[in-house]
């Protein structure tokens, strides 16, 4: 049960983390999000919520399972935002030209979508290995 209390703290962690990357390069660097960065955050938030209250109640294991789904649905958006950024799908943000912020930024040559999803498969992968150690035999 400690390991679980354990990982609720990174879930925790985790959210503040990368929204304090996302609003530091929207207020810090100007660089203005689309809406699918925006969307890229609600995940974020919600793991956030989740992983606080997990905390507080007895059903770790099932907050754990709901923070899973979060972060595979933030993977699939993910992967849909990297492909728009690679231009293998159009997308409403980029139909409105007047609307449209400049070239999108990169990091090392990637889009940061790309990073996200990345990182929400590995985020996917070890509170599965996480949920398997912890599971009562």
């Amino acid at each position: 049960m400690k390991q679980l209390q354990r990982a609720l703290w990174v879930f925790i962690a985790i959210p503040l983390l990368a929204l304090g990357i996302s609003f530091s390069v929207e207020y810090l660097l100007h660089i203005r999000p689309c809406i699918l960065c925006k969307l890229q955050r609600i995940p974020y938030f919600l793991t956030f919520f989740l992983a606080l209250i997990g905390l507080f109640i007895a059903w770790k294991r099932g907050i754990i399972r709901l923070i899973q789904i979060v972060f595979l649905a933030g993977l699939i958006l993910a992967s849909y935002h990297t492909c728009v950024q690679f231009g293998f799908l159009g997308s409403s943000c980029q139909k409105k030209k007047e609307k449209q912020t400049g070239p999108s930024w990169r990091i090392l040559g990637l889009p940061p979508p790309l990073y996200n999803g990345v990182f929400s498969l590995a985020v996917l992968i070890g509170t599965e290995i996480c949920l398997v150690r912890t599971r009562k035999k």
